[in-house]
Order: C-alpha cells, then structure tokens, then sequence
C-alpha cells in the first residue's frame, strides 16, 4: 500500500502543475535561457572578431571570479525570494580577487598586442617597414 503511494507521488512530481511555492520559476527560466544564448551567440561573435579562441578562453577566464565575486558581496535568501547585500570576508575572497588581479590584466595586454600584431600585419602587406614611421596609407598616383 505505501509502496503504491509513493508511486503516485512520483507520478504527481513528474506531471507539470502550479507549485505555489516557486513564484518567479518563469523569471528566472527565462533569464537563465536568455544568458545562455546570449552567451554562445556574444563567444561566437568574439572568435570570429578575434581570429581565435584565446581571447575568448580569457574573457571565459574572467567570468569565474567576477561571479565568485559578486556573490562575495551578496546573498540570496530563499525565503523571501530575493538578492541582498551581504558581504563576507574569507580566504576564498582574497583568492578571487588575486585571481582578478591576474586574469584581468592579462586579458587588456592580450588585446591590445593583438590589435598591435594586426596593424603590424596589415603595414607590411602594405610595404612600410618596421622602422617606418608612416602608419597612413599614402597613394602617389
């Protein structure tokens, strides 16, 4: 008898119905679909921009611990259903952001030799030197 019970109650979990305890499931579905897909839209958009993934791997680099960060500075409470400000100080906060610290810089180094290795690139297709100090595209016709 509790055995036929139980299965009943499983069946009833796996049926879609109104659970009043969960009010913005909606919400936040959304949301979290939303993120996703913008996420593999704006990566897809980075690689094709970047002529690679290092960029992007570095960029994904850096989302770790600006979340482990902001969820340093606030909490959620399940109770009300809301975020609120609540910072807290540990090791593992001083990790996240000495891992900032790292990551960070290395991502605005990354870009910026790259956008130099570019220019580099398109002045010697172009014919100018390295020790040219024209980086204008003059045309003598």
């Amino acid at each position: 008898m509790e055995n036929k019970k139980a299965v009943e109650i499983y069946e009833y979990s796996l049926q879609p119905h109104y659970e009043p305890k969960c009010e913005n499931c909606l919400i936040k579905l959304v949301a979290l679909s939303s993120s996703i897909a913008c996420h593999n839209i704006f990566s897809l958009l980075l690689v094709s921009a970047t002529e690679g993934c290092v960029f992007t791997t570095l960029v994904g680099a850096m989302s770790a611990p600006v979340v482990a960060g902001f969820w340093s500075l606030f909490e959620y409470d399940y109770s009300t259903d809301t975020i609120k400000w609540d910072p807290t100080w540990s090791h593992s906060v001083v990790f996240t952001i000495a891992s900032f610290c790292l990551v960070f810089p290395a991502s605005v180094a990354y870009s910026i030799f790259y956008i130099k290795d570019m220019k580099a690139k398109n002045r010697e297709k172009k014919g100018y030197s390295d020790v040219s100090s024209s980086e204008y595209d003059w045309e003598w016709d």
